[in-house]
């Protein structure tokens, strides 16, 4: 419809580029319909939360000057910071109670994914307005629906086995099998935080982040 805001590969691509392959093909001129993704249902093999970034965007020159950039970028996220510790407050209590619809229901509440997904989201968006890896200021929300720069996608009704509820139990058990995860953490935010200092350089003199980056620092966020 006219007047309606470009879907968000109009406005990460050239013209030229066109839609994405999962985009159905645009209504006949003069026929009623919407330009959309083909309703093919979720992909099986996807995890159920995704990190996903647009690579393509630019981002001024000016805050790769060294140290500069980075500081004022700090400045800005202060209100940011403290509604993010209060959020982190409310998330860390319902994170001891997360158990209880697992157990009962097989899967988690929409409270939970709503306040412990948009603390993960807005986390996410944070940081990477502070690691130089996006260019727009982040929003003061926990959606993350028109987030086109940094994304965060989490499934809502995905199921999750009623064993995985049992009190201490469920929680202990994935400590222990996220161990080997852990360990490979440690070694990838070696590189991270090395590529962190120096994300600096591929915006001033590019006016975008080197792919590099975006593999390693957003691989290991």
């Amino acid at each position: 419809p006219q007047g309606a805001a470009p879907p968000v590969w109009a406005r990460t691509q050239t013209p030229q580029a066109g839609p994405p392959g999962q985009w159905g093909a645009p209504p006949a001129p003069g026929t009623q319909g919407t330009w959309a993704p083909a309703t093919t249902g979720p992909d099986p093999d996807a995890f159920p939360v995704r990190l996903i970034f647009d690579e393509s965007q630019g981002i001024g020159r000016l805050w790769g000057i060294p140290a500069i950039g980075v500081a004022v970028r700090m400045l800005l996220l202060i209100p940011h910071f403290i509604v993010l510790y209060l959020l982190g407050i409310a998330a860390t209590f319902l994170m001891a109670f997360t158990w209880i619809p697992v157990l009962f229901m097989g899967r988690q509440s929409d409270l939970v994914v709503t306040i412990v997904g948009g603390y993960l989201r807005w986390s996410a968006r944070l940081s990477s307005y502070l690691y130089l890896i996006t260019s727009g200021y982040p929003p003061f929300s926990l959606a993350g629906e028109d987030d086109y720069r940094v994304r965060v996608e989490i499934d809502r009704d995905q199921r999750i086995n009623r064993f995985w509820g049992i009190p201490l139990i469920g929680i202990v058990l994935r400590s222990i099998l996220l161990i080997p995860h852990y360990l490979a953490l440690v070694f990838i935010s070696i590189a991270a935080t090395l590529l962190i200092l120096f994300a600096w350089v591929p915006v001033l003199i590019l006016g975008r982040q080197s792919q590099l980056v975006y593999s390693v620092v957003g691989g290991w966020m």
